[in-house]
């Protein structure tokens, strides 16, 4: 029986028909002779001419009766990109669902160029065509096949026949395996079905945990119909996870598009768990977008509590990245006039790391800018990090022009973790080449890490004993 799906035709036959004739003004005259037997693609062109369609040579020795053989494969392998789709399609019109099992048996392991679109065509094909033959297939492989090509089957299976998908995950002996396959049913008609999902889920029929991240799936495909309905639906439901879910699926497309509008909307709503855990998430959610719609987003905000919430969630090292020192320097001023110095302080690091990133030269000179306190010592450790990384003796220098002593005791711990890394005797050497700038201020710190301070005594005392040093 030669059958395959009309919608693997359409896919293949407009891509065929793209690539073939898809970039001529003219329509393609169509062929008197050898049609297609793949439903729904178009007859391949009467010419003789190979170079005008796009088609390697090679498929010019395959007749559509000619089906899948070993000589196939390899002319397939060799064809390129344009050819296969063209081959491809004109193979799958000429086997039967027979054939199947044998394709992919032989084709399983191997990883040739343009083996994962011939194995997942044919897979596409069978679930449409067999979804019952293809399962019962799945089962005589080895384990290590079996799972994601289960999850595969009911996921699209669930997209044409949600009844019969449904049934057979239901009656699967195994209760772990069962339960897997019904979150894949599931999860496969969320989009397609997603008011009959939302009943099962709220029937209990998942475990709590699979059910509650299906929600947003859920909500998500509801909003794209009625977002107001959807949303109205998320806010009714009760308090706890799933409501966190269902909210998060019913704004995802609005988040996109207007996020102040979306933030509004949920503030709008009586306070409890499910609410308060999806707007943190939302929150959450702006680290998302681009240091510029960021500002502009906090900026619009005349709660001065919402500003501080959402200035929270900024990050500025990953905003930062293949940014100029001076832009980031930018970035940082305003994070500045928006901040309190306490809520700075935390930020400081890791913005210091994405400016020497850009200019450790220039950043080291912003640092010894900065006024003193807990910002600037921050910044101080970032950098020497940073610069203890290539040259500790640099680090050394820095240390010994600073003014105050906590200042320096946070730029020498930046080096510990690069002197034990030198090995015994070079790290020792180290320690006592600098011994009344750095061994006190490395052995006797408060924030060093006592483990730390045991390695580098035992260094000491290891390069006494070698060197007879007293």
């Amino acid at each position: 029986m030669k059958i395959i799906s009309p919608l693997l035709a359409l896919g293949c036959g407009l891509i065929v028909g793209y690539f073939l004739f898809g970039r001529s003004e003219q329509a393609p005259v169509a062929s008197t002779s050898g049609q297609s037997h793949f439903s729904g693609a178009p007859s391949l062109p009467a010419s003789n001419s190979v170079q005008d369609s796009g088609v390697s040579p090679e498929f010019e020795a395959f007749e559509p009766e000619s089906g899948f053989s070993q000589e196939w494969l390899e002319a397939y392998e060799r064809m390129t990109p344009v050819a296969r789709y063209a081959a491809l399609a004109e193979m799958m019109s000429t086997i039967s669902v027979e054939d199947y099992p044998r394709i992919l048996d032989q084709i399983r392991d191997q990883s040739e160029e343009g083996i994962g679109q011939l194995r997942n065509v044919v897979q596409q094909q069978w679930i449409v065509t067999d979804p019952q033959g293809m399962l019962a297939y799945v089962e005589t492989l080895d384990y290590k096949y079996q799972q994601s090509l289960r999850h595969q089957v009911f996921r699209e299976w669930a997209k044409q026949d949600f009844d019969a998908a449904w049934a057979t995950a239901q009656s699967l002996p195994l209760a772990k395996v069962r339960q897997q396959m019904m979150s894949s049913v599931i999860g496969g008609a969320a989009m397609e079905s997603p008011q009959r999902v939302l009943g099962l889920l709220q029937a209990g029929q998942l475990p709590a945990r699979q059910g509650q991240w299906m929600y947003r799936s859920v909500f998500r495909a509801l909003a794209e119909t009625d977002p107001a309905q959807a949303r109205q639906m998320a806010a009714a439901m009760p308090a706890g996870d799933e409501k966190k879910f269902a909210l998060l699926g019913s704004l995802d497309v609005w988040i996109q598009d207007d996020f102040n509008a979306a933030l509004a909307w949920i503030n709008s709503l009586p306070m409890d768990s499910g609410v308060f855990r999806a707007r943190t998430e939302l929150l959450q959610g702006i680290r998302s977008h681009d240091f510029e719609a960021v500002r502009e987003i906090i900026d619009s905000q005349s709660d001065p509590e919402l500003q501080k919430e959402l200035l929270q969630q900024v990050q500025i090292q990953s905003s930062a990245r293949g940014r100029s020192f001076d832009e980031i320097v930018e970035m940082l001023s305003w994070v500045e006039a928006h901040m309190s110095p306490g809520d700075l302080k935390n930020k400081m690091s890791s913005t210091i790391y994405a400016m020497a990133d850009s200019d450790l030269a220039r950043t080291v000179d912003y640092v010894i800018s900065l006024p003193y306190g807990q910002a600037r010592l921050n910044a101080l450790g970032a950098v020497a990090n940073k610069m203890a990384q290539d040259d500790l003796e640099s680090v050394i220098r820095f240390a010994g022009s600073l003014e105050y002593d906590d200042e320096r005791k946070r730029v020498l711990e930046s080096i510990t973790h690069q002197v034990l890394r030198q090995g015994a005797e070079t790290a020792a050497a180290f320690i006592l080449e600098h011994n009344d700038s750095v061994l006190q201020q490395l052995l006797d710190g408060d924030s060093v890490d006592a483990s730390e301070v045991a390695e580098i005594r035992r260094l000491l005392k290891e390069y006494e004993s070698n060197n007879d040093v007293s």
